[in-house]
């Protein structure tokens, strides 16, 4: 970063009341907010990101480390094209969902990683992929194959959308369908 001697002083102060906040260590605020910096974020973008990433580590069932609440927010924040300052609604979705359907933090984090970019590239939303997954993995019980039979669905789907916009007749969509 291109902190100063004096904006590196504040940084560990407050690195330091966020640990105090969240009941984490400030080595484990440093790492994480090290982690989103290496992605762009600014100092101050960082710290927030790496709060919400501690959250997600002490709410998430599944969510062992804060190296797994940091790609899962990363992810999420990318592949959705989100803004750092949305990533308390990333967690509080993941939490909400996992205490209410049948699936863990880790199932859904581990799915939004897998297919969320994809899904959004079809004009899914974070939310709507939440649900996505959770109907799929409440069926099958099995997040890997949950996320990626819903990869599939949606590029059939766009692949269906293309054809379509493209003036290929029905009977070519059923070709292009089947291949």
């Amino acid at each position: 970063s291109d902190l100063t001697v004096e904006g590196f002083d504040e940084f560990i102060g407050r690195a330091q009341k966020v640990a105090q906040t969240v009941a984490r260590t400030s080595a484990e605020v440093t790492q994480a907010t090290a982690d989103f910096a290496r992605m762009g974020y600014t100092v101050r973008e960082s710290l927030a990101l790496a709060e919400q990433a501690l959250i997600l580590v002490n709410v998430g069932d599944g969510i062992e480390n804060v190296d797994q609440a940091t790609q899962s927010i990363i992810s999420t924040l990318k592949g959705f094209q989100m803004e750092a300052t949305e990533a308390s609604h990333i967690v509080d979705g993941l939490n909400e969902v996992a205490n209410n359907f049948a699936v863990t933090t880790s199932d859904l984090a581990d799915g939004v990683q897998r297919a969320g970019s994809t899904l959004a590239q079809s004009g899914t939303t974070y939310e709507e992929t939440l649900g996505l997954l959770t109907a799929t993995n409440e069926v099958l019980q099995k997040m890997e194959k949950s996320s990626t039979g819903l990869i599939t669905i949606s590029q059939r789907i766009r692949g269906v959308s293309e054809a379509f916009e493209d003036g290929e007749a029905p009977v070519n969509f059923t070709a292009k369908l089947g291949e």
